[in-house]
């Protein structure tokens, strides 16, 4: 009996010290960060972030932005100044991608110029906010007090964080269900709406020793894995080998939340090329003298470039395929991606290891 309860003492004690999972979460995007400011010299690190150093960000980001609602004092700072510098690092992918653009359809060689004078204002800017936030040049830099902060967080343990993380997508997917967006309008429409979904795709990257992408069929939303998004990087997910309790997000689900957000993007880039960045251009330039001409030829030049949109129909279309109506909730084909997405997460809060288990076995895991 006292050997029984030895026993019992010893499961009990290891379970409640199980090492925290969220720390090592966060290590792979702190070390990406880690490696790209040993750049020393500030115009390479500047290209060397516009690279490869947004992707850190905004899985950093993305985990802040998760985890602010349980640990404000840690999540808050980071989140807050991981956006500072995705945003900065993003005009830069901007600029390199508006040039692009605007030579692809022609646009007068005076746009062009006036681009690249924009690239290096913005160029400058970064250094700036570099400099003055201390992620260089400084003896304590941010990078390294972001890593302590981490590192001293009272975390929960795994059991705990995987429902919190269940519950936190459940609500994100929710909140798009239930919220109204005007694809009428370009940013607070169409943009914002496509920012959103972007982030349960961001979160589920961000956290790959707890999510599986799950291959189990999924009714109607398997035609999905024919379509030529199946074949692109989107169609795997980095798994972690330590994941033993899992999150499961079918493939099906994935991919259509990916095309989803590249045909709202397309649609957003052409938005924003006629009737922002190029039209000014135009104006600026004086290329067009009133603001309507600079309208009139920003939509002409747009209709030139390979990945040109239809903005209203696009953002129409997705935005019903992903929010489809579950009045007539028990006819599966009656139901929208969101939906199925939602049931799936709500499910798996109700399963303990062995229904987590059994699910794999099912896929040939």
């Amino acid at each position: 009996m006292v050997r029984l309860i030895l026993l019992a003492l010893v499961i009990m004690t290891s379970n409640s010290f199980a090492e925290p999972p969220q720390p090592a979460r966060f290590e792979p995007h702190l070390k990406g960060l880690r490696q790209i400011f040993k750049e020393k010299d500030p115009e390479k690190l500047m290209d060397a972030l516009v690279k490869g150093g947004r992707g850190y960000f905004f899985s950093i980001q993305g985990l802040a932005r998760i985890y602010e609602d349980k640990y404000p004092d840690t999540m808050e700072s980071l989140k807050e100044q991981s956006k500072i510098l995705e945003d900065l690092i993003g005009k830069l992918v901007d600029n390199n991608l508006h040039q692009k653009y605007a030579k692809d359809v022609g646009a007068p060689p005076e746009v062009v110029a006036l681009l690249k004078r924009q690239q290096k204002e913005n160029r400058k800017e970064l250094l700036r906010v570099l400099r003055e936030e201390e992620w260089i040049e400084s003896d304590n830099p941010r990078l390294d007090r972001w890593e302590r902060k981490v590192e001293k967080t009272e975390w929960e343990g795994p059991k705990k964080d995987r429902m919190y993380i269940l519950e936190q997508m459940y609500e994100n997917t929710q909140k798009l269900r239930h919220n109204d967006w005007d694809m009428n309008e370009l940013q607070e429409g169409l943009h914002d709406f496509r920012r959103r979904v972007r982030w349960l795709s961001i979160y589920s990257r961000a956290l790959t020793d707890l999510m599986v992408m799950d291959d189990r069929p999924l009714g109607r939303w398997d035609a999905i894995l024919k379509d030529p998004i199946a074949k692109s990087e989107y169609a795997t997910m980095p798994e972690s080998e330590k994941v033993k309790f899992p999150i499961l997000i079918p493939k099906p689900i994935m991919l259509e939340l990916t095309k989803a957000i590249e045909q709202m993007g397309d649609a957003k880039d052409t938005g924003e090329a006629q009737n922002e960045w190029l039209k000014e251009a135009l104006l600026e330039t004086g290329a067009a003298d009133t603001e309507a001409k600079a309208h009139r030829m920003a939509v002409e030049l747009t209709k030139r470039h390979p990945k040109h949109s239809e903005i209203l129909p696009v953002g129409q279309r997705v935005y019903a395929r992903l929010r489809a109506n579950d009045h007539r909730y028990e006819e599966k084909k009656d139901r929208g991606i969101l939906v199925a997405f939602k049931e799936i997460l709500k499910e798996q809060m109700d399963w303990d290891l062995d229904d987590c288990r059994e699910a794999l076995k099912d896929i040939g895991r």
